[in-house]
């Protein structure tokens, strides 16, 4: 059984491709990239289609023959396309004429496509056409959508990075082909954090294009998910992914106008950091105009006077790496005009801004460079606040007790380096984040108890220190004396912890709403067992922190070591009607496997650490199922339901909690957000009742190879199918940093 993968628009698949070379020598092609841009659906829905462009690594280059196999979902596209003459490719730029290239198409099985181009005249490898650094496009591919599914939704397309060695193009047998190296493709974006930036070639008559590479102020921006895109204003005008090209990856980006004399800005979404950037060029738009190569890309660079901040949807803790110009909280935030709700600061006291309410009441005036601030907004949505960059040694004083601050260096990196001097001098108490969940580090604690591995730039900390600190600074200790999961320390070489990486295990919620109220419970339940020393390193079982009334309030995991590592638990959001969390003084309970007892502690928002004060009995019996791992209750549940997987992201595992209310055929396959079908997760008949999927990157043959999961974003696509039942289906994207 083979799913749909929903809202992707996108083929390709392997690819092999030649040069033109001299009589009887060898036709293989090592210095061509190809890639894929301009994947549009019809308006209508009648048809989709994507142009294949090529480039050369050096000038001087011909282009020769080409051969890709673009594999298809048939429920989207039928089968056998070419039979059915529901498939068009056309040839363009440097793949004419046609008395010089030629295009030939084969249904090379019932849901393949192979298109070769021929070049025509092989004696003679100088008539064949010049390429160039830059990319242009060489075919147009257009398929007949067949499937039911309604206009935008087309899905299922299965890509390979795997290319076909020694293959023969079936029409012709004559006609071998050797290996080169692809790009990826071009596709819709389901990531539910990178900005929504699409683009519609239809609606514009001129194109520019661009090869390009960018510098934020942490470095290169070289990530698979790495995103720049280009603007008219706001209107987007280009998006592009980054290509890897010899080990360096670039940006082939297309962008559109009607007409000659805009001015095109442009922004880069950092992944790795998760937000967005303003880059500092422009370039006035003329049609057909192309801005640097491969060997001599245009070089994009943070913009100096702006930080861009993407909000998701609800509650944010950011900070200000700049002074802003106009510090009034309605102008740092006039990008977010329509969905900011609150705006909550803290220092030597909480202040607040309510851009709805009346005026008066608003005592949150002025926003500061260095501090945290809690955002909450209705929607996913960026904002550029203008001012001064604050530089690397900025400083800020700090009151006993809580300090809710930013961080401003470019670097990400471990509390316990950045707090260097302040442990030594036993000053600092906690450091707390929150990043979709809350996360937490105690430098006197046990290390499995500490969920924050990295501080990022742009984000709020609520640091505690026991004295006033008047100049306070990061610093940086050596590598030998750190010990909780920065990159470098002995935690973050045995997880795999990536530099970019900020919630560990623990943090990601289930089922539970994240506030900006919260506590944290976590501990060691077997006092003589072993410790972990990395939180998520072992084996064993899922619970949840519940109401007295089953409210969902926190989630996590008990290690089979008896390692608890700190788990969130939130309180009440005030500004909703809804009760979404914990209420203030509410008893607290662990549930797991069916069975509810009781921590012994009651709901209190100060962010420290308590241990659950449980029963030897009650002790056992979570260690029992830690090392069991008993998934399936008694008590079927009432719907299907798969609830959000945690820790998301992860380096180890991620666990999704699954409930069947009757027995079910079950498959979960993966997918990269590009479309490719990584592998199958889950495949089988379950019973009825509470189970338990687990996705181990280290564990997962990707992409057939035996290898593990790569760092990125993936699409975990489930269905259940019980007898003589609907089918249900769900879909989640999965973070995973290694």
């Amino acid at each position: 059984m083979r799913l749909s993968l929903p809202h992707i628009g996108a083929l390709v698949a392997l690819m092999a491709g030649w040069a033109a070379a001299g009589p009887g020598a060898s036709r293989a092609q090592t210095d061509v990239v190809y890639t894929f841009a301009n994947a549009a659906l019809a308006p209508d829905g009648a048809n989709w289609s994507v142009d294949i462009q090529v480039a050369a690594t050096a000038g001087g280059t011909r282009l020769g023959d080409a051969l890709f196999y673009l594999e298809y979902d048939p429920s989207d596209f039928g089968t056998n396309v070419v039979a059915a003459g529901r498939v068009q490719v056309v040839a363009e730029g440097p793949a004419t004429p046609a008395s010089r290239y030629a295009v030939h198409l084969n249904d090379n099985a019932d849901a393949r496509l192979a298109v070769a181009l021929e070049y025509l005249d092989a004696a003679t490898p100088a008539n064949g056409s010049v390429l160039t650094t830059t990319p242009v496009t060489a075919l147009r591919v257009t398929m007949d959508v067949a499937g039911a599914d309604p206009p935008g939704a087309v899905a299922g397309v299965r890509f390979h990075e795997a290319l076909m060695a020694g293959q023969q193009y079936q029409s012709d047998p004559a006609l071998t082909f050797a290996q080169i190296r692809a790009s990826a493709s071009s596709t819709v974006s389901l990531s539910g954090a990178a900005p929504d930036w699409e683009v519609n070639p239809a609606s514009f008559q001129s194109t520019v294009t661009l090869v390009g590479a960018v510098t934020l102020g942490s470095g290169p921006l070289n990530g698979a998910n790495d995103v720049l895109a280009a603007f008219s204003g706001s209107e987007v005008r280009g998006v592009a992914n980054t290509v890897d090209v010899g080990g360096t990856r670039l940006f082939f980006l297309t962008i559109y106008a009607n007409g000659d004399g805009e001015t095109i800005t442009f922004k880069a979404w950092n992944a790795a950091q998760a937000e967005v950037a303003t880059l500092s060029e422009t370039i006035t738009f003329t049609a057909n105009a192309s801005h640097g190569s491969i060997s001599a890309p245009f070089t994009f660079t943070e913009a100096a006077g702006a930080q861009s901040i993407n909000l998701a949807r609800g509650w944010n803790l950011i900070s200000l790496t700049v002074e802003p110009d106009d510090p009034a909280p309605a102008n740092v935030f006039a990008d977010a005009a329509a969905e900011l709700e609150f705006v909550t600061g803290f220092n030597n006291g909480a202040t607040f801004f309510d851009p709805n309410g009346l005026s008066f009441l608003n005592t949150l005036t002025s926003l500061e460079g260095g501090r945290g601030y809690w955002v909450k907004v209705t929607s996913a949505v960026a904002v550029t606040v203008a001012g001064t960059p604050l530089p690397d040694g900025f400083t800020l004083p700090l009151q006993p007790g809580w300090n809710l601050i930013g961080y401003w260096r470019s670097a990400a990196r471990g509390p316990s380096e950045l707090f260097a001097s302040q442990i030594a001098a036993n000053r600092l108490q906690f450091v707390t984040g929150f990043a979709g969940g809350a996360t937490f580090f105690n430098p006197a604690g046990l290390s499995f108890l500490n969920t924050l591995a990295t501080l990022q730039r742009g984000r709020g900390y609520w640091v505690r220190v026991n004295q006033g600190i008047p100049d306070f600074t990061f610093d940086a200790a050596p590598a030998a004396e750190r010990h909780d999961g920065a990159p470098g320390s002995d935690i973050a070489l045995r997880a795999g912890v990536d530099p970019g990486a900020e919630v560990a295990v623990n943090v990601a919620p289930r089922g539970v709403v994240p506030t900006n109220r919260f506590m944290f419970v976590g501990g060691k339940l077997l006092e003589d067992g072993p410790e972990s020393g990395v939180a998520g390193d072992a084996s064993g079982t899922d619970v949840l922190v519940v109401t007295g009334s089953g409210r969902r309030v926190g989630a996590g995991t008990v290690l089979s070591s008896g390692d608890m590592p700190a788990i969130a638990v939130y309180g009440d959001d005030p500004t909703t009607e809804a009760i979404d969390g914990a209420l203030d003084g509410e008893e607290l309970f662990l549930e797991f496997g069916g069975t509810t007892v009781p921590t012994g502690l009651r709901f209190e928002a100060d962010m420290a650490l308590r241990e659950p004060l449980l029963s030897p009995v009650d002790r056992t019996e979570i260690l029992l199922a830690a090392q069991d791992r008993p998934q399936v209750e008694q008590n079927l549940p009432v719907a299907f339901a798969l609830d959000p997987g945690y820790p998301n992201p992860f380096t180890t595992r991620m666990t999704l909690p699954l409930a069947l209310p009757e027995a079910a055929a079950v498959r979960a396959e993966l997918y990269t957000l590009q479309g490719r079908f990584v592998g199958v997760v889950a495949d089988g008949e379950w019973p009825g009742g509470r189970h338990t999927l687990t996705v181990e990157p280290a564990r997962f043959a990707a992409l057939g190879g035996g290898g593990p999961l790569a760092s990125g974003l993936y699409i975990l696509v489930f269905e259940a199918r019980p007898a003589g039942g609907r089918p249900w289906r769900a879909t989640q994207t999965i973070h995973v940093i290694r």
